[in-house]
């Protein structure tokens, strides 16, 4: 009787670490940019955004939890990354950059978790396409303007 009681609570402590035991893996809380990509384009000679460099990096929901190397963002046509290490989803571009008239623009990755349902984490930021006749002001200095007050 001892040993079938012994056996039962075994049973029941064993199962319960089981499936209580069970890791759902890193849960994203949001995204922020490790390195920036690209945020300045020069109106009609740029055509499309530049993410070389850029890298993002999971922050988890929960404190304590697994953080995943940052990773690099390659444009592979519809998606920045897909089949993320360490995060199973993809990033997505939604942007209306004019790369004709000089402006600031914002352009926002879309994140989506496709570990346990279709979750969105968006992380916005600007860029800034200037006149080509400014950008050859600014990478020229000696033709520019004098500033008033200096001699």
């Amino acid at each position: 009787m001892d040993k079938i009681f012994v056996n039962i609570i075994l049973i029941f402590f064993f199962s319960i670490m089981f499936f209580t035991g069970c890791d759902k893996g890193t849960r994203p809380g949001r995204f922020e940019f490790v390195q920036f990509p690209r945020v300045v384009y020069i109106a009609n000679i740029d055509t499309k955004l530049d993410f070389c460099g850029a890298t993002l990096r999971m922050i988890p929901i929960a404190e304590g939890e697994f953080i995943p190397e940052p990773f690099p963002l390659v444009f592979n046509g519809d998606y920045v990354t897909e089949g993320l290490i360490g995060f199973p989803g993809r990033v997505g571009v939604a942007h209306s950059v004019d790369f004709t008239h000089p402006g600031i623009y914002e352009v926002t990755l879309i994140v989506t978790d496709t570990w346990g349902g279709e979750t969105h984490f968006y992380v916005p930021f600007f860029v800034q396409v200037i006149d080509e006749e400014i950008f050859n002001q600014l990478s020229n200095p000696d033709h520019m303007p004098e500033s008033e007050g200096t001699e």
